[in-house]
């Protein structure tokens, strides 16, 4: 049997996706966050937006991230600073 391995141990690379508000600095703002937690970016992409809106009329976009290998235990950390710090951008989870 293999022993439960910490989240600090455990390797990967990481599949994001958000509906964010369609304004500036937000992708800036999740890039800062990720950065922090030694969490590197491989590739983004947000489609320009069309009509869709979140409640409050907010126009909204889809942005995935894939990341380069990162610890598990670092993306629990930035996910729980994300929801926090700018959670008012984000839309539901997809």
């Amino acid at each position: 049997p293999f022993a439960v391995q910490p989240a600090e141990k455990i390797y990967s690379r990481y599949y994001l996706r958000f509906n964010v508000e369609d304004r500036p600095h937000v992708l800036a703002d999740i890039a800062d966050i990720l950065g922090r937690h030694n969490i590197s970016i491989a590739s983004v992409i947000q489609k320009e937006a069309e009509s869709a809106t979140a409640p409050g009329g907010h126009v909204t976009v889809p942005l995935v991230i894939m990341t380069h290998e990162s610890t598990e235990g670092a993306m629990r950390d930035a996910d729980a600073e994300l929801a926090g710090a700018i959670g008012e951008a984000l839309d539901k989870p997809c």
